[in-house]
């Protein structure tokens, strides 16, 4: 990848990281659930939920096809 790609995907860790890390402090100092109310907490934890995937799909590695020949969809590679 190029330094910039690089660079923009570490940001992007970073902000994400930070996002969680916000996200976990709040639902740490959520109060004790009072029946009915616990919406915005569940909102919280599926944010934080999200985060943490985004991050993980940041740093995987994703195989795309590449063809081995100029024509469309002749030696495209598949697995």
């Amino acid at each position: 990848m190029t330094p910039e790609i690089d660079t923009a995907l570490s940001e992007a860790k970073q902000a994400l990281e930070k996002v969680r890390l916000g996200l976990a402090e709040a639902i740490g100092q959520y109060p004790t659930p009072i029946y009915g109310c616990g919406a915005q907490f569940n909102y919280h934890l599926a944010q934080r939920s999200q985060a943490g995937l985004a991050i993980d799909a940041l740093g995987t590695n994703i195989f795309l096809p590449t063809p081995r020949s100029a024509a469309a969809m002749v030696g495209v590679e598949s697995r």
